[in-house]
């Protein structure tokens, strides 16, 4: 680098030393476009002035033609000299020269110009991030390479990419800079598009809200549809981004970042199609080879679902006839530790007495062997394929799967629940992932043959979503309720308790004392939820509160020590009141709460055919309509199609009252 900067001074003072010093009026001349700090604050001017005045302009100045339509209009532009020129402008200013004074100057051509202009500029104090941006651009526009203005500027290529990203920028949201209305952080997130409109419209949707102006925001609201590169395991498959950028996938890349994978995936869909592809050819490959069946998931498998499995014995890998010999070996070494070590244990057991010293010794010697025996098998088995029998893969099958590295996962010889009995039938000796056998078969059998439950989980969700936000309402309404169970929950941490229970003795962990993303889940477990009356009371509360915080009450504290007691003690009850989640997949209630505030979920929720009657089988809405209303009203609801039923259900229950059982008080 050091080398080019001294060819850049060089080619510099060569052009200097061709040009020949000639005076030209005061009048003619003019500021430079081409000058690399054309908007960077003068200092000095006054004393400089001064100087001039009383010995004259020793120094001449550099300039470049800027000619106009006639002769006449010839002007010459500073590209060197810019505090000089100033300081001549004072002194006309003051009547001190006339606008014929002669200037000694060196015209040089515009190619030379602006290259002139760095290099005075490289002496003098660092210029600001406006000036260097456009510097760079207008270099650039000049023929000048990358590598030629890192040198000249004395920082690395990347520093210069990046501001050349930013020259990209809106000009009006760029210019904020000069007056510290935009940070350099805000410029790059927006600069992480290409689109000016694009960045327009994102500063301009953030106007008067400072905090959807923080960089993060900022760059949230420009790839809001859009996933990181770093947290995508479909982009982490070996070769993945190569086959979507061929498909003509965008990456928006974050020159900005220090992270080797930064960046923006910009065409999702088309990333998961490719990416399900791929899986989908591993899973054709499993049925091709005879499994039941076959499945993949384009991230992890749920934890119900893998609850669900059992495994078949997972056979041992098929190496060579000399490595299965060598194994063969070991694993009978290994019996004859085991046998040993076993026969000790016996010995204490039957003497009832403590390990001697020899004894201890010797058992850790099994120890220590038996691990190395085990390493050097792993080691020998590493790599060697496993291979079930067929009359195996007749009754189990294979999930695919990609874990966080990107890395395809295989799990092989899974047994799900519908298809247990068969497969104990035929004999097959199966096992949970623990490899645990006996009981869990015998549950996970009764189970799958279990009846299925009334409501779904997804229905309980939303019907505690429902209560939940009903909770919130009545604490909202009685804040003294609020501060006793935010008090008690608080108790029992402290002092190590593992909560209150209910009456099932169930753990009432309610209180989250946190309302992070906890209004998101309510609303996505009940679309329902947002026309409530329990959610129409809480948005009344929050927005009442919200009225009352000042500006940036973010900051600090300092109001709200100032606030009257009584009015901060209400604002806990509130917050306390909100941070409530009920949420569950399973039928528990929030009922020491609902009891406490004498819940009456009548006043906040309805059956209805969208948020009851469709999502529970036609039996059960026959069955309630019968419990509810009468078996001679439900009699025309048998021959109904279901959408049907569940409509004219609604109409037979409106204002009676009913509530699921999980809803009704428990005394």
């Amino acid at each position: 680098m050091t080398t080019k900067i001294e060819n850049s001074t060089g080619q510099v003072a060569a052009t200097l030393d061709k040009a020949i010093i000639i005076t030209v009026p005061y009048c003619k001349l003019t500021k430079s476009p081409l000058n690399v700090r054309a908007n960077a604050p003068l200092t000095g001017i006054e004393g400089l002035a001064d100087s001039i005045a009383a010995a004259g302009l020793n120094q001449n100045l550099v300039v470049h033609e800027i000619k106009g339509k006639r002769k006449a209009d010839l002007r010459y532009g500073v590209a060197a000299g810019g505090r000089r020129t100033a300081a001549l402008d004072l002194l006309f200013s003051r009547g001190l020269i006339d606008e014929n004074y002669p200037v000694p100057v060196k015209v040089v051509l515009d190619a030379d110009a602006r290259l002139i202009s760095l290099t005075e500029n490289l002496e003098r104090e660092p210029m600001g991030p406006y000036q260097e941006i456009m510097a760079f651009a207008a270099l650039i526009e000049d023929g000048r390479s990358v590598d030629f203005i890192a040198a000249a500027f004395h920082v690395p290529a990347m520093t210069v990419y990046r501001r050349l990203r930013l020259a990209g920028v809106a000009p009006e949201l760029l210019s904020l800079l000069l007056t510290d209305e935009i940070t350099l952080e805000q410029l790059h997130s927006l600069a992480l598009t290409e689109d000016q409109d694009m960045q327009r419209r994102v500063w301009a949707a953030a106007d008067g809200q400072s905090y959807l102006r923080s960089p993060n925001r900022l760059r949230s609201a420009i790839t809001a549809s859009e996933e990181q590169i770093s947290e995508c395991r479909l982009a982490k498959m070996p070769g993945m981004l190569d086959e979507y950028t061929a498909a003509g996938g965008e990456i928006r890349i974050d020159l900005f970042s220090e992270r080797d994978d930064a960046g923006y995936i910009a065409n999702m869909p088309l990333l998961t199609t490719l990416a399900q592809a791929r899986l989908q050819a591993v899973v054709d490959e499993f049925k091709a080879a005879g499994w039941m069946w076959a499945e993949y998931r384009a991230g992890d498998v749920e934890y119900q679902v893998r609850e669900s499995w059992l495994y078949l014995p997972r056979p041992n890998p098929v190496v060579s006839e000399e490595s299965a010999q060598q194994i063969a070996a070991m694993e009978a070494q290994l019996a004859v530790l085991t046998e040993r070590d076993d026969a000790i244990s016996a010995l204490l057991d039957d003497e009832g007495r403590e390990l001697s010293g020899e004894e201890e010794a010797e058992l850790e010697q099994i120890d220590e062997a038996r691990s190395e025996l085990q390493e050097k098998i792993k080691e020998l088995q590493q790599g060697a394929p496993i291979v079930y029998a067929d009359e195996d893969k007749a009754v189990a099958g294979v999930m695919v799967s990609v874990d966080r590295s990107g890395q395809i996962k295989i799990d092989q010889g899974i047994v799900r629940k519908c298809d247990m009995a068969d497969a104990v039938r035929l004999g097959a000796d199966l096992r949970d992932c623990w490899g645990d056998k006996s009981a869990t078969i015998g549950r996970m059998i009764a189970k799958a043959s279990a009846p299925k439950p009334v409501h779904s989980e997804s229905l309980i969700r939303s019907l505690t979503a429902h209560q939940t936000a009903a909770v919130q309402a009545e604490m909202i309404a009685q804040p003294n309720v609020a501060l006793v169970i935010l008090t008690h929950t608080l108790l029992c941490r402290e002092f190590r308790s593992s909560g209150y229970y209910d009456r099932r003795g169930q753990a009432s962990e309610a209180v989250t004392v946190s309302c992070d993303g906890l209004p998101h889940e309510l609303l996505k477990a009940a679309g329902d939820l947002a026309d409530s009356v329990a959610w129409q009371a809480r948005q009344v509360a929050h927005e009442a509160w919200a009225a009352k915080l000042p500006e940036g009450f973010a900051k600090s504290f300092d109001w709200l020590l100032a606030w009257p007691q009584e009015e901060v003690i209400k604002l806990l009850a509130y917050l306390t009141a909100v941070s409530v989640n009920g949420i569950s997949g399973g039928e528990r209630r929030l009922d020491q709460m609902a009891d406490v505030l004498n819940l009456d979920m009548t006043r906040y929720w309805q059956p209805t055919a969208e948020g009851y009657f469709s999502r529970v089988n036609k039996d059960r809405v026959v069955a309630v309509v019968t419990e509810s209303v009468s078996a001679e009203a439900a009699v025309p609801l048998v021959g109904m199609k279901k959408g049907q039923a569940s409509a004219a259900a609604q109409e037979l229950l409106a204002d009676r009252g009913w509530l699921p059982t999980m809803f009704q008080s428990a005394e």
